[in-house]
């Protein structure tokens, strides 16, 4: 369960004290490489918590460096999907809107660029899906780069939030 949100001291001031009760639930799944080349969701075990859980994945830092990361995104969460649905026993649907994305804007640790054309591919798809939860790796870095370090900026040609712009639009 990531509760590390929850931790800082204002979080619950800044949310009440519903919203982030709301943001226990919330599950964050790593992605990993399988021996045939497959994005596939890691989990770390599962809450057992059937009714308002939603599992996100980080679909970067996981070798994609030179490859379409909007694609491998797509491709990470309809594992994450296919996971939820086998574990559950959910429709596709039921499986889609128990899911989410977080993704990481520009330049990744592992060379991995996500840009904001692939923020607008994820968007789509979390669009079409009805995805629980979309979100990025961070706010902090939606800017192009004036020499500060990698995580005040994010690597790669863009005006300040444009990342931030392609997400904001997400309804659900």
């Amino acid at each position: 369960m990531n509760t590390g949100l929850l931790r800082g001291s204002g979080i619950r001031g800044l949310l009440g004290a519903a919203a982030a009760a709301a943001l226990i639930d919330q599950q964050t799944v790593n992605t990993v490489r399988s021996a045939g080349g497959d994005v596939i969701p890691s989990f770390g075990g599962w809450s057992g918590n059937k009714l308002e859980s939603s599992w996100t994945i980080m679909p970067f830092d996981f070798g994609g460096a030179g490859q379409n990361m909007g694609q491998l995104t797509i491709r990470a969460a309809e594992g994450l999907k296919n996971t939820v649905k086998s574990a559950y026993g959910y429709s596709d649907d039921q499986a889609y809107r128990h899911s989410g994305i977080s993704s990481m804007n520009g330049i990744t640790d592992n060379s991995e660029t996500v840009t904001v054309d692939d923020f607008r591919t994820i968007l789509g798809y979390a669009q079409q899906k009805h995805l629980a939860r979309l979100t990025f790796w961070s706010v902090n870095r939606d800017r192009p780069c004036t020499g500060g370090g990698a995580d005040t900026c994010s690597g790669v040609s863009q005006q300040p939030w444009d990342f931030t712009r392609v997400f904001a639009q997400y309804g659900g």
